[in-house]
């Protein structure tokens, strides 16, 4: 995992001019569709960094009950980012399953975030994730700092034959 984590961190510098910047809270990244199988076609990334609460939803052209989806969350402008939050969500028996993972430099490791909540719904062709910022790792030198103020944002999707997406590039929130 930690390989394909530095591979989407890498394509995304070399995507940094695709940095939308937003002095509001929420924004959208539309994205063609019909570049990745139907079922994981990310077609819109949309999120909303409150004081409180981050919320990403990627609209995907066809989804149903397969795949992987990947949100990604990083504070200021450091490339890679000190610290950042990543969440896998996919289906297993019918069930939406979700991990939190809080991620340095070079990795990623399970971190507990006992208020997040995921939506999978094929009916509408969307999921959605929704944590609290509290959530989002602190360095270990100051525990209490605040969520980052600038929030990138970025989405990516996976089948197990291999074939990928991305919701278009980085989508930067001031947070508020």
């Amino acid at each position: 995992m930690r390989r394909a984590v530095l591979t989407i961190l890498a394509a995304l510098l070399v995507l940094g001019g695709a940095a939308t910047p937003a002095g509001a809270e929420s924004g959208s990244l539309d994205h063609p569709s019909g570049d990745a199988p139907a079922k994981i076609d990310l077609t819109r990334l949309s999120v909303e960094n409150g004081n409180r609460w981050f919320t990403m939803r990627v609209d995907v052209r066809n989804l149903r009950q397969k795949g992987k989806f990947n949100f990604h969350y990083w504070g200021g402008t450091a490339s890679p980012p000190a610290r950042s939050v990543l969440i896998i969500v996919h289906r297993v028996d019918g069930e939406t399953r979700a991990r939190f993972l809080s991620c340095g430099r070079e990795d990623c490791a399970p971190d507990p975030c006992a208020r997040m909540r995921v939506a999978w719904r094929s009916a509408d062709d969307f999921i959605r994730v929704s944590a609290p910022q509290r959530c989002f790792p602190r360095p270990r030198n100051d525990p209490d700092a605040p969520a980052p103020a600038m929030g990138r944002f970025f989405a990516w999707s996976r089948l197990g034959d291999g074939a990928s997406d991305t919701a278009g590039g980085l989508l930067a929130l001031q947070r508020g």
